[in-house]
């Protein structure tokens, strides 16, 4: 398996992962989700250089909006 470089995956990050770690190219799509319950994998594809990836999100957070109702 191909692994990215540091500088790779810092920069990847950096930009709010909205370009190819490669090619670093916006013209990225998503191909389908998974959730484990403690994180969320996303697998990501690049249109222009053909690079798959899979992104590791993770809650870290969360604020209340608005409450609900108390019925």
């Amino acid at each position: 398996m191909k692994t990215l470089t540091h500088e790779q995956k810092q920069n990847y990050k950096q930009c709010g992962g909205i370009r190819c770690p490669l090619c670093e190219s916006e013209d990225i799509q998503t191909n389908g989700r998974e959730n484990d319950g403690a994180e969320e994998y996303v697998n990501v594809s690049c249109k222009v250089c053909h690079a798959e990836w899979e992104d590791t999100l993770k809650l870290i957070d969360v604020e209340l909006l608005a409450w609900g109702d108390s019925r």
